[in-house]
C-alpha cells in the first residue's frame, strides 16, 4: 500500500531541511552584519573589523578571508560566505581540516610549505594562553613538519595534513606543548 502524506504530516527530511534554512538565515544575518558597506560583498577590511584584533595577530584575518574567498575576486560573496562557515562548523572533521588546510596554504598551491605550515602554528599560537618563544615555535614545527610530510617531497598535501591531524598522536603532542 502507498502512503500518502498529509499537509499535517512533515515530509521525510522535514526537519533536516528546517534546520539547513534556519543555518542558513542565520549565516546571512551574520554575512549582512559583516556587510559594513552594504554592497552584498565582504571586503577583508570588513572581515577583520569583526574579528577584531585577537585576530589580527599572525595574519589570521588574511588566512581566513583567502579560505572563503574561493575565487580570488577579493571580495567574498554570500554563497562563498556560507559554504565556507558550513564546512567550517560541520560535525564532519575531515571538512573542518580540508577548510583549515586552505586557510593555511596561502599561496593556494594545494600544499603546505615549512614557512606556511610555521605562520599558521604562529597564528594559532598566539591566541592561546601559552606564550611560546620563536625558538620553541620553530623547533616544534620543524618536528611537526617532517612527521607531516609523509613522502618527504617537501610539501604537506590535504592527505597527509589529514592522516596527521586525525591519527598521530606526536602530531598531538606537539601542538599541546606550543598551546594549540
Amino acid at each position: 500500500p502507498t502512503h500518502h502524506f498529509t499537509p499535517s504530516e512533515p515530509f521525510p527530511g522535514d526537519y533536516a531541511m528546517r534546520s539547513h534554512v534556519t543555518m542558513l538565515e542565520r549565516l546571512h544575518k551574520q554575512f549582512c552584519a559583516i556587510d559594513a558597506s552594504r554592497d552584498g560583498f565582504i571586503a577583508e577590511s570588513e572581515l577583520s573589523e569583526a574579528l577584531g584584533p585577537l585576530f589580527a595577530l599572525g595574519n589570521f584575518t588574511t588566512s581566513f578571508f583567502a579560505a572563503l574567498d574561493l575565487d580570488n575576486d577579493e571580495v567574498i560573496t554570500f554563497n562563498e560566505f556560507a559554504g565556507g562557515m558550513t564546512r567550517l562548523l560541520a560535525n564532519n572533521v575531515m571538512d573542518r581540516l580540508e577548510f583549515s588546510f586552505k586557510m593555511f596554504d596561502k599561496d593556494r598551491d594545494g600544499s603546505l610549505s615549512e614557512e606556511e605550515l610555521y605562520d599558521a602554528l604562529r597564528a594559532l599560537s598566539s591566541t592561546g594562553d601559552v606564550m611560546v618563544g620563536e625558538d620553541v615555535l620553530r623547533e616544534v614545527c620543524d618536528a611537526l613538519f617532517t612527521l607531516m610530510d609523509e613522502d618527504g617531497s617537501g610539501c604537506i598535501s590535504l592527505d597527509e595534513y589529514k592522516l596527521a591531524l586525525t591519527d598521530n598522536i606526536q602530531v598531538h603532542e606537539l601542538f599541546r606543548r606550543i598551546g594549540i
